[in-house]
């Protein structure tokens, strides 16, 4: 999975750049960290709010994420 880590910057001028660093990899950006892995840990002081594909979910302080590739197999009917 790649992994897209953007940092918080207090400076208002710098978010112009956040797009070009997510979009285009080859710019080595100050705010933004690009990595492949598995599976990634993010472990916080303050609780960590989020979701996945956008369900309801609640905040933790550690939040664990693996990549299962090809887990899931989809079969579908031929429909007239």
């Amino acid at each position: 999975m790649d992994i897209i880590l953007v940092e918080h910057t207090p400076n208002l001028l710098e978010l112009y750049n956040y797009p070009l660093g997510v979009l285009h990899p080859e710019l080595n950006m100050k705010y933004v960290e690009r990595y492949r892995a598995k599976s990634i840990t993010i472990e916080s002081t303050e609780r960590i709010a989020w979701t996945l594909d956008g369900e309801e979910g609640e905040s933790t302080l550690v939040a664990h994420i693996d990549n299962h590739p090809r887990a899931l197999q989809i079969y579908a009917n031929e429909r007239d």
